[in-house]
Order: C-alpha cells, then sequence, then structure tokens
C-alpha cells in the first residue's frame, strides 16, 4: 500500500510540475505544492518495553500532499492526507486512514480579501487565537468557513472570521467566532522613527446549549507595540469569559471560570548587543473548540484555539529534553494547578575581532534565564470556589544558561554551552513529570559542538553533551558525530547514555545512526535506532513520543 502510495504522488507531482512549467507564463498564473511523508517500521525492544503484538500494525505512516494554484486575484488548494494504515506513535489517533483533509479558494480585489474552506490565522501573539499546522507535532487546528480582511487604509486592517476548527478529519462541536483589528500610528501620522500600533480581538465559541453548561464563552484581547531606534516595548492582554473547568477527582461535576493572560515584551538592539525580555501570566487559559473534559489536557494539542508556548529557551541538546518545561494554561483544581507567572531575559553581545578576548574572528555571546512559577490559591471546599492569594507560588521551573560561539579558523568554528535546571516534577502536567520522574531536580548540562569544514562541500560536526544530577534518574551523557560528504549526501551517528541509573538493567544506550540525501528540493532520510520516549518541540510546544525502536524514513519535495 505505502509504494503504491509514493508511486502514485510521484505520477501526480511529474505531471503538476509538468503543467507548471506550461502555465507559469500565462496569466500570471502558478501551480505549487509538495509531498512529505514520515514512515516507521517499529521492533519490538525488550530494553525500553517496547513491544508489539502479531495483531499490531507494526509498519506506520503520515503521508501529506498539497497543492497550490493561483490565477490573477484567486487562489485555491487542498492538501490529502494519509496515515496508512494508523498514524506514527505519539499523533492524535483520530488521524486515521485518507482523505481530502483541507481545501479552499480566495478572491482578492483592491483592500477586500475572502477565504472560503479551510484556513490559518492568528490574532495578535496568538494568546486570544491561533490556528496553524505543524507536521512534526501532528498539530493542525484549521478553521473551516469564512474569513474576511479588510484594509481600507495603510493604517487600518479588520480580519473577521466565523467557522469549525478541524478535529482529525472531522470539525469540531463548537463555532468559532472571531474579529480583530489593527491600527497603526506611525503610518497614520507618518512618524518618521516612531512605530506604535495597537490592536484588539474578539473570539467567542458556541455550542449548542446543553444543561447548565454556558452556550458562549467569549475571550477579548487587547494590546499594543511601540517601536524607537533599537528600543521596542508590547503588552497585550486578555480577559476570557466562564469556561469549562473539568473536575477530575471523580465527582462527576464540573465547574466555570474566568480566565486570564498578560503578556510584556520590551527589547533593545544596536550594533553587537542585544536584550530582550518577557513576562507572561495565565490563569485558566486553556481554551477549546469543544467541551468534553478529556478534551482538556490532551496531549496531541488538538482543539486548541489559542497558542500558549513555553516561554523559555528552546535547546536542541538530546539531554536537554530530558527536562523541559511545558506552559500551563490549563487549570487543574482539585491538584492546585491554577495557572503559571513568570518570564525569560535573553542577553546577546559580541567580543569584537582583534580583542584579547574575542581573538582574530571574534566571540558570539548569548546569556538567558527563564523562571516559572504556580499561582497559589485558597480553596473554599464547600463552595468549590479559589481565590489566587499569591502571584508566585510553588516553583515550577529555573533555566539559567550561558552559550559561546567562538571561531578559531576560516573552516573550525565552536559552540561552548552551559545549562542550569531547576525542575519541580511534583507539578501535574509538567512533561517530565508525566514520563515517570520525580521529586526536585536540579541538574548541571555542558555541552560542547565543534565544526571543521574539510572543503566548499564536507565537513565534520561532533557534539558532546553531559547532564550531571544527583536527582531522579542520575546523570546522562551523550555524543554525536557527523559526517557531510557533500551538498548531497550526509551521514550521523547518535547516542544518549543513562549511565547513572541506580537500576543496572535501566542504563540503556539510546542509540540513532541515520544518512539522508539531499537533491534540489527533494529530501530523503533514512535511521534505525532507539528512541528513550519523550518530547518533540517545535516554537515551544511539543509533542510527546512513547519508548520506541525502528526503521524511519523521511521523504520531502516541493515543485
Amino acid at each position: 500500500m505505502k509504494a503504491l502510495v509514493i508511486a502514485l504522488t510521484t505520477i501526480s507531482i511529474t505531471t503538476i510540475a509538468t503543467a507548471q512549467t506550461q502555465t507559469q507564463s500565462q496569466n500570471n498564473e502558478n501551480i505549487s505544492g509538495g509531498y512529505e511523508s514520515f514512515s516507521e517500521w517499529y521492533q519490538n525492544d525488550f530494553k525500553t518495553g517496547s513491544s508489539f503484538t502479531p495483531s499490531d500494525a507494526r509498519f506506520l505512516s503520515n503521508h501529506y500532499f498539497k497543492a497550490d494554484y493561483t490565477l490573477g486575484r484567486f487562489a485555491a488548494g487542498a492538501q490529502y492526507e494519509a496515515y496508512l494504515p494508523a498514524p506514527l506513535l505519539g499523533y492524535f489517533p483520530g488521524l486515521k486512514g485518507n482523505a481530502l483533509a483541507t481545501y479552499y479558494g480566495s478572491f482578492k480585489v483592491d483592500q477586500l480579501e475572502a477565504t472560503a474552506g479551510y484556513f490559518y490565522d492568528q490574532f495578535g501573539s496568538g494568546l486570544v487565537f491561533r490556528s496553524w499546522e505543524d507536521r512534526q507535532l501532528g498539530t493542525n487546528n484549521a478553521i473551516k468557513g469564512v474569513r474576511v480582511k479588510l484594509q481600507p487604509t495603510s493604517f487600518l486592517a479588520v480580519t473577521a472570521l466565523s467557522g469549525y476548527q478541524r478535529v482529525g478529519f472531522e470539525t469540531s462541536k463548537g463555532q468559532i467566532n472571531g474579529l480583530n483589528s489593527e491600527l497603526d500610528l506611525g503610518n497614520l501620522f507618518d512618524f518618521a522613527d516612531l512605530g506604535i500600533r495597537f490592536g484588539g480581538s474578539y473570539v467567542g465559541r458556541y455550542i449548542p446549549p446543553s444543561g447548565s453548561e454556558p452556550s458562549t464563552v467569549n475571550a477579548y484581547s487587547g494590546r499594543f507595540n511601540l517601536d524607537y531606534g533599537g528600543l521596542s516595548l508590547g503588552a497585550e492582554y486578555v480577559a476570557k469569559g466562564k469556561d469549562l473547568r473539568p473536575d477530575f477527582s471523580g465527582s462527576g461535576i464540573n465547574y466555570y471560570d474566568p480566565g486570564s493572560a498578560l503578556l510584556g515584551t520590551i527589547g533593545y538592539a544596536k550594533q553587537g548587543f542585544g536584550l530582550t525580555a518577557q513576562y507572561r501570566r495565565l490563569e485558566n487559559m486553556g481554551f477549546y473548540s469543544d467541551t468534553d473534559p478529556n478534551i482538556v489536557n490532551n496531549p496531541f494539542n488538538s482543539q486548541v484555539i489559542n497558542y500558549l508556548p513555553a516561554l523559555t529557551k528552546q535547546h536542541d541538546y538530546n539531554v536537554t529534553n530530558l527536562y523541559r518545561y511545558s506552559s500551563h494554561g490549563n487549570m487543574v483544581f482539585n491538584q492546585g494547578v491554577f495557572g503559571e507567572n513568570g518570564g525569560q531575559v535573553d542577553v546577546f553581545f559580541n567580543l569584537p575581532k582583534g580583542s584579547s578576548l574575542g581573538g582574530r574572528f571574534g566571540t558570539k555571546v548569548a546569556l538567558n534565564y527563564a523562571v516559572w512559577y504556580g499561582l497559589g490559591a485558597k480553596i473554599d471546599t464547600a463552595s468549590n470556589k479559589y481565590t489566587i492569594n499569591k502571584e508566585f507560588g510553588t516553583k515550577y521551573f529555573q533555566d539559567a544558561n550561558i552559550e559561546i560561539k567562538k571561531k578559531w579558523s576560516q573552516n573550525w568554528s565552536s559552540i561552548f554551552s552551559y545549562i542550569n535546571i531547576f525542575y519541580n516534577a511534583t507539578v501535574p502536567g509538567l512533561s517530565a513529570a508525566q514520563q515517570g520522574a520525580t521529586g526536585l531536580i536540579n541538574a548541571n548540562i555542558f555541552a560542547v559542538e565543534s565544526t571543521h569544514r574539510w572543503n566548499t562541500r564536507a565537513s565534520t560536526r561532533l557534539l558532546l553533551e553531559h547532564l550531571s544530577t544527583a536527582d531522579d534518574l542520575k546523570s546522562w551523557a551523550s555524543a554525536t558525530l557527523e559526517q557531510g560528504f557533500s551538498s548531497h549526501y550526509s551521514m550521523y551517528v547518535t547516542d544518549l547514555y543513562n549511565y547513572g541509573n541506580p537500576d543496572p538493567t535501566q542504563r540503556i544506550h539510546y542509540y540513532t545512526i541515520g544518512a539522508s540525501y539531499m537533491q534540489g528540493p527533494t529530501r530523503i532520510a533514512l535511521t534505525y535506532g532507539r528512541q528513550r520516549g519523550g518530547l518533540i518541540c517545535s516554537g515551544g510546544v511539543c509533542r510527546y513520543v512513547p519508548p520506541n525502536t525502528g526503521l524511519n524514513i523521511t521523504i520531502s519535495t516541493t515543485f
């Protein structure tokens, strides 16, 4: 079946690419698109506990074929998806079989643009609304409905939308209605060096009345951004009406509470120096297109209306994946989780070329500090209500790190990183806690990465990592060696080893060996290895992947 799908897809791509060449020059007509697939053949592995019965499907694959067509002011497109015979482990189980997943048509004339079908959009920072697709995460929160964008002047833009959110190959029970406006005073008054922008948004979810459940939940957002020279300031506040607060204690009674969010940012940049700071407070800001209690806290990012990424540095080392922070927008009342409060600061600066510290080629330094707390509350058990009485309650997470990028010669460069992490695995909902981590964890991480370019096409990269801790599963080490043979071929091998585990039977090597080939827009990657089980993250949003061992193949191309 998979071979048939790939063959048909290849024929389709070739046919469409030929048609594109013939029509591209006529009437501003254009056809574009792409194909992407992720497949894995899973193996039994007694060391990780990964096992499959004879009736289990051990070969799983995700396939995406997308095509877009434009002709003057008109645009249309569609995405066909196939999950054969089911999606990869860790993806939303509702994605089964194959179907035309999304489609759209749009028309733009002067200051007006109208879209019908499936579309993606974002209001402000996404605190109140964002629909997007990320195939690595298995996230596709497209809205199926109608959207109208109007920009009557250079300083005013308005968007109105209404529809239902995608859920697998179906749509949500709840209807999403939204209105967004943007006012640019810098353009209005023709300020030369000063930028001032204001925005306001409304998002409502409507579900036909059922019992005591509110049929409509409204959320409102107001924001501003200011830019002057190298200085930037921004703030956004969201107020959400009473929404479902599921009770997971077994009483079978659900309650309804309002929510709020506050985001503040400040930044300054000049040549060789930059500083940014972010602050955010969330209280009961989980916002979903349905009110089924099973949807709240679902691990697949399914039916999420807004965007609440973890505001921490997104490290990409093997050992940093062990204790990743995940944001706490949802309330878990009976477990004392009401939201989060915290932020992060980034500082970047360059040590000049020719200086004693910068050396011949200069040195780049990046500092980051992030800390997050829970909201403390007083609970009235009689009425099942709460009152926030401590803005900075239980400490959830802290990350202090430094990264130094050093170039030794034209062909040799290195990156040195030190990361100090505090992780509270007693807090419900933290990702590592869900994977079995326990207690209060303090860890120190060191990483050294070095790359040598042998010529314009070939390079070697070596990465060494170490996580030292006396807590949880104790210490880990990791090594990665990557060899690029040309602009087309590369190979790598990596190993993550929990050598400090108190249980000798769990001192497991999580190894992977892989190779990739790239030709123009086409890339094919083949890997075999053992995954510990953990998070795949993109933009502060993560997807949990259970432990598995197997052979993976990834194919992607565009036209």
